[in-house]
């Protein structure tokens, strides 16, 4: 499997994007895989190199970018992600904060520069 992160150009700058995809073969059809309250983190890139070792070119936009490179993985000793709802109030407000800056118009602008960078970013593979 060949993974990276790559910047995607959208109109509110660059967006990092986590990229996977079987090293040989292809073409890959192209699966997107849309991040959620919490943004990009290793069990979302999990998700992906499961689907890409069957035969897809995966990408994970982090919708967050326009707040920096946000990670927002809170976890408890046995490394698991923490439920919303155990974090403390000023930890929850900071991820609404983030969460509620993002509308769907800016969402929608992420998944369309997505779109538009598919051919830059895989070129041969799909």
């Amino acid at each position: 499997m060949k993974e990276q992160l790559v910047d995607v150009a959208t109109p509110d700058g660059p967006m990092d994007t986590f990229v996977t995809h079987p090293e040989v073969g292809g073409p890959f059809p192209v699966v997107v895989i849309f991040m959620d309250i919490w943004g990009l983190r290793e069990e979302l890139f999990d998700i992906a190199r499961r689907v890409a070792t069957v035969g897809y070119y995966c990408l994970v936009p982090n919708f967050f970018h326009r707040e920096g490179r946000v990670r927002f993985e809170f976890r408890n000793d046995a490394r698991r992600m923490i439920s919303f709802d155990r974090l403390d109030p000023e930890t929850r407000a900071r991820v609404e904060a983030t969460f509620h800056a993002l509308s769907n118009a800016m969402a929608m602008s992420d998944v369309g520069a997505t779109a538009g960078a598919l051919e830059d970013l895989v070129g041969d593979a799909v």
